[in-house]
């Protein structure tokens, strides 16, 4: 089973590292303390998640993930201390409901969206209700979970803008992640 998971795992790993992408990065925060930062490699109809805790928060809790998204696929793996573990799509929703949604954002069309203010999208088995607050230099995506641990997911963009700057988080934490830097693939500067 875990060899299993591995192949499927390192195969949607290798098809990213083939393909051309985007890293951005975003700093976390907990109660407004830095705790680390997670890297996004954004690619057409794919996301790769990348998130470890850093500076004093390590000390208190070493956590490193992994998450890949290809499609309707997901694959988490995580280290949290000594454990290791690997999830795949509806141990994902259980465990990690905001993973999937982030996700759905990052490699869909926002204008999508847009039209779907006030109802409801379907992604794997929850349904996911979208409230959107348009302002003057700005857009906000509220998603709100039926299901799950995480009660709400709001992604802040500036008009124009392919990235939110900010992102947050309400569950058992409230976590912000604030855009910290949009880099090209570095192994597409390579190829080049």
């Amino acid at each position: 089973m875990k060899k299993h998971y591995f192949l499927v795992f390192f195969s949607l790993l290798l098809y990213f590292y083939t393909s051309s992408a985007e890293i951005v990065k975003y700093k976390t925060y907990v109660k407004g303390l830095f705790t680390g930062s997670i890297y996004f490699k954004v690619g057409k109809d794919r996301l790769e998640v990348k998130g470890e805790t850093q500076g004093l928060a390590r000390f208190l809790y070493k956590y490193n993930f992994l998450f890949i998204a290809y499609k309707q696929t997901y694959v988490l793996y995580e280290k949290e201390g000594k454990k290791e573990k690997i999830y795949r799509n509806e141990d994902i929703q259980k465990k990690k409901p905001w993973l999937p949604l982030l996700a759905h954002f990052f490699i869909s069309d926002k204008e999508k969206f847009k039209k779907l203010n006030g109802k409801s999208i379907k992604l794997n088995d929850n349904v996911i209700d979208i409230v959107i607050e348009e302002k003057k230099d700005e857009i906000v995506y509220i998603f709100i979970p039926k299901k799950g641990k995480t009660k709400k997911v709001k992604f802040f963009l500036k008009k124009g803008e392919k990235y939110p700057y900010k992102i947050e988080l309400y569950g058992k934490l409230e976590i912000r992640l604030k855009l910290k830097s949009i880099k090209p693939d570095p192994i597409e500067e390579v190829k080049k």
